[in-house]
């Protein structure tokens, strides 16, 4: 997944679907002290909070790839000013 294709799909994530789910009573399931027989119903907390771990997961990947990309400049950059003056 590129790194713009990331920050759109965490945009998504973040932007409208989490706050439109919370704000439209998923957080009184979430707290709720009721449990059904279901194993989404007995795990909900874990369930609901994947989509929250996984725009975590893109966003360092994004980070991680950039880091990278600058390191790998600047290590080039520098590789060049040694060689250009002759050491």
């Amino acid at each position: 997944m590129s790194p713009g294709a990331a920050g759109g799909a965490l945009r998504r994530l973040d932007g409208g679907g989490a706050a439109a789910a919370l704000s439209a009573g998923l957080i009184g399931v979430i707290h709720g002290e009721e449990r059904g027989r279901s194993l989404l119903s007995r795990n909900k907390e874990g369930v609901l909070s994947l989509p929250g771990y996984w725009a975590l997961s893109l966003l360092s990947s994004g980070m991680a790839r950039a880091v990278r990309r600058s390191a790998g400049a600047a290590a080039a950059a520098a590789e060049h000013g040694r060689t250009s003056h002759g050491r």
